[in-house]
């Protein structure tokens, strides 16, 4: 199976705001009528252009209308996921890594580093092993539009040993964690070699 990744030109004051960029990336799949949510996306602010523009990939497995966006493409291809158990993968991952308070129900963000890291793992245990990996960056994001709230997005980088490909795959169509709607989530893979 394909899937499609585009690479968007974002006015920054757009790309800050998480509930209409979200409400502009969903106008290419206008027309996907009973899918939940057909894509993952993430705003990568550090990229080549002025301090006015960021660069939002999106990937789905559903091919998007690109008629429909009213934002530059830069970039439109195809993806094969090409991976094999026992491969070793190069990973990058925004998440926003939270956990359930059973006394309440209430959702709450996961603030320590090593808790994170072990959030991480509990993640990914089932389709991958850990090679190696840290947090690597860290900051809030903001949603507005109806509900205004801000989301803390971490960054995890390292390599990974391929367990299950089959589940990895979902993972990577997916996304990783809570608050994926908001550009969290977006699994970022690449073969790498170990010695």
């Amino acid at each position: 199976m394909s899937l499609h990744q585009i690479r968007l030109k974002v006015p920054t004051s757009l790309a800050d705001d998480r509930y209409s960029l979200k409400q502009a990336i969903w106008q290419m799949f206008a027309d996907k009528d009973g899918i939940k949510r057909p894509f993952v996306y993430y705003v990568n602010y550090q990229n080549d252009y002025s301090l006015d523009y960021v660069g939002v990939e999106v990937r789905s497995v559903t091919k998007p209308n690109t008629k429909r966006m009213s934002l530059p493409i830069i970039e439109e291809s195809s993806v094969n996921f090409d991976v094999k158990n026992g491969d070793n993968l190069a990973f990058r991952l925004y998440a926003s890594p939270s956990k359930r308070i059973k006394e309440t129900g209430k959702r709450v963000s996961i603030k320590s580093r090593n808790l994170q890291m072990e959030w991480l793992i509990r993640k990914i245990k089932s389709v991958a092993c850990l090679i190696s990996g840290d947090v690597f960056d860290s900051y809030s994001i903001h949603v507005g539009g109806k509900k205004d709230f801000d989301i803390p997005l971490v960054g995890f980088a390292g390599v990974l040993s391929v367990l299950d490909k089959n589940a990895l795959k979902e993972m990577y169509i997916n996304g990783v964690g809570k608050s994926k709607v908001w550009g969290c989530g977006m699994l970022s893979l690449r073969k790498t070699c170990i010695i």
